[in-house]
This record gives C-alpha cells, sequence and structure tokens, in this order.
C-alpha cells in the first residue's frame, strides 16, 4: 500500500462527506394514511430525499470501516505494526460505532459481539426545513406540496439507535469524528518515526 493510495481513499471519503452533505435534488414524495381512512399526499421538490441521503451515509459508513484495512496496509508498507492501528479503532467510540453499523450495512443482521458492545443500528432520517428555505407551501385536499428554494438551509439528522433503539447519538458526530480519528492514525503512519 502506497501513499498514493492512501491519499485517493481519503480524497474518496472527502467526496463522500461532500455527497452526503449535498441537500438539492428534484422531488420526492409519500403518502399517509389517517385512521379515518383518508389518504393524504406529501409532495418536497427542490430537495434530496432522505433515502438518497441514507444511501450516501451508508456509503461512507463501509468505506470508514475499509480504510481501518487500508491503513494496517500502509503500516506495514512503512515498517510500522499494524497491530498498531487496530488498538487505537478499538479504543475509539465513534469507530467502533462507524465500524458496528458498516458490519450491519453489508451483512444484514446486527451482531451481539461487536466493537462498541451497542448493537447499533440506524435509525430513519429525516429533514427540518426553516421557513427561511421555503420558496412555497401549497395546501391541496388531501395533498401538501413544498418547494424548497434554499435546500442547504434544510437540516438532516439520522439518529443512531442501540440495542434497544434508543438514540445514542446523530450519525454524523459518529462519522465526522471517525474520519478525524482515522486522519490521526494516517498522521502517525506517516510521519513518526
Amino acid at each position: 500500500m502506497n501513499e498514493k493510495e492512501i491519499k485517493d481513499l481519503f480524497d474518496r471519503l472527502g467526496r463522500l462527506v461532500n455527497a452526503t452533505a449535498q441537500r438539492n435534488g428534484d422531488t420526492f414524495a409519500w403518502q399517509y394514511n389517517f385512521k379515518n381512512g383518508e389518504t393524504h399526499q406529501y409532495i418536497v421538490r427542490g430537495l434530496k430525499s432522505p433515502k438518497e441521503i441514507e444511501d450516501s451515509v451508508c456509503n461512507l459508513l463501509i468505506w470508514i470501516w475499509s480504510a481501518r484495512d487500508y491503513l494496517k496496509h500502509r503500516a506495514v508498507s512503512v515498517g510500522k505494526n499494524p497491530q498498531h492501528v487496530e488498538d487505537i479503532l478499538r479504543k475509539n467510540e465513534y469507530l467502533c460505532v462507524c465500524a458496528d453499523l458498516a458490519n450491519t450495512l453489508k451483512h444484514g443482521i446486527r451482531e451481539k459481539s461487536n466493537l462498541s458492545n451497542l448493537q447499533p443500528r440506524l435509525g430513519e432520517g429525516r429533514f427540518e426545513i426553516p421557513q427561511s428555505a421555503l420558496k412555497s407551501l401549497v395546501f391541496r385536499a388531501s395533498e401538501v406540496e413544498i418547494q424548497v428554494a434554499e435546500p442547504n438551509l434544510a437540516e438532516f439528522s439520522q439518529p443512531v439507535l442501540d440495542h434497544r433503539d434508543k438514540p445514542i447519538g446523530d450519525v454524523s458526530d459518529y462519522i465526522k469524528n471517525g474520519i478525524a480519528t482515522l486522519e490521526k492514525i494516517r498522521n502517525e503512519i506517516e510521519f513518526t518515526e
């Protein structure tokens, strides 16, 4: 594993972070069925759907976990102990949760024996759209249409839930802190004797 491959990996992580942060999109819609039998439709224009952002988050989590292997191989390439990478990872709660989420995404089940001991999973993503981001809000019989003029003002959040489905934080915090730790590991590999 050479320095360029590591640089490319971190460039990829940066692109994935940027893609996850992008809010502008086309149109998404959903229906809600009330207990009285009425169905209402909600349409949002000009904003990326929560599912699209969730897909980006999932992709990013898998690459964060894959970075571990890249860094271990790089450590070997420069004559350092790859176990040091593993030791740092196992002590970092953010990377442990990212790793557990990535493994759940890859294998489809939450493992009881995982790095964080939390058996985390991703909750449902959601937007909060401030009034200043709206172009229009139209109410029709059984339909609401929201036109977003400033999509980057919309706040996206996605909780990380523990084995009891209790929120333990937002995935963006785990991603941000996980990548920061990976960068620290990279610097230790590349720049310390």
